[in-house]
């Protein structure tokens, strides 16, 4: 088995997991014809920061 370690992101690393994450929850956008869900809203920048400081 591989091992596997998670840490900060690059910016290659965080703008693929922003298109990944902004994909996930079109659905629910349209669901709830919302398009200002947090997940589709948030900034490259913040999800950078997030991923800096989470554990």
């Amino acid at each position: 088995m591989t091992d596997l370690t998670l840490g900060p992101l690059d910016a290659g690393a965080a703008g693929e997991l922003l298109t990944l994450q902004r994909a996930a929850h079109v659905t629910e956008a349209q669901l709830y014809d919302d398009a200002r869900l947090p997940a589709l809203t948030q900034s490259l920048d913040d999800l950078g920061a997030e991923s800096r400081t989470a554990r």
